[in-house]
């Protein structure tokens, strides 16, 4: 194992650290923030309550408004959107220990949904580890925005 400190970030076989402390960070709040909700999740079937239309660009995607305060998309969305299996997304939650909510949709269907930060957590993650592609760029910088302008509402409201 080679450590090198010349004039740069402490690099680890070209591995930066401080990059990968910041992303250890990253999906650890997800993780927490998951957490802080799994008891909605475990005993209740949510339903949602508003269809937002998002759009970036030439990046779509439809998410909805929780009762429990959370914008979700599904799982299935969360990967084709950014023309991604199913599967990929699904081992990325799976990995994490993210558990989706349950939700009825306005159409009565019941279907799997994911916090916009953690589906921002995972085009993120395509992005760096370089399985990323223009849709998960759009949709990341797309979500980030969204949840900024979100803290920024609750921040002005208190």
């Amino acid at each position: 194992m080679q450590i090198s400190t010349l004039n740069s970030p402490l690099l680890l076989e070209g591995v930066n650290i401080s990059s990968l402390i910041n992303l250890m960070k990253f999906f650890t709040r997800i993780l927490e923030m998951t957490q802080e909700n799994n008891f909605i999740q475990d005993s209740t079937l949510l339903l949602a309550t508003e269809r937002i239309r998002m759009k970036h660009k030439n990046f779509r995607v439809i998410a909805y408004k929780l009762p429990n305060g959370q914008t979700a998309i599904t799982v299935r969305q969360m990967a084709v959107a950014v023309q991604k299996p199913s599967k990929n997304a699904k081992e990325f939650l799976r990995i994490t220990g993210v558990r989706p909510w349950k939700v009825q949709m306005p159409n009565r269907c019941i279907t799997d949904m994911i916090s916009l930060s953690t589906v921002a957590a995972y085009w993120k993650h395509l992005n760096e580890s370089g399985k990323g592609n223009i849709q998960t760029r759009l949709g990341q910088q797309l979500l980030i925005d969204y949840l900024a302008n979100q803290a920024n509402h609750l921040t002005e409201g208190s």
